[in-house]
């Protein structure tokens, strides 16, 4: 998944399962670590 999503210059990884990408090189959020950033921008 990584890889996919390199090649699709995603911004970040969203997943329930962070342990197993703790080497990404884009930022990995849990569900909830990434709804919290979303809202966080409204402010």
């Amino acid at each position: 998944m990584i890889e996919a999503a390199a090649r699709a210059e995603i911004d970040c990884i969203v997943t329930r399962n962070l342990k197993d990408y703790a080497g990404a090189p884009m930022p990995v959020y849990s569900p909830a670590q990434f709804v919290e950033l979303l809202y966080a921008d409204e402010d």
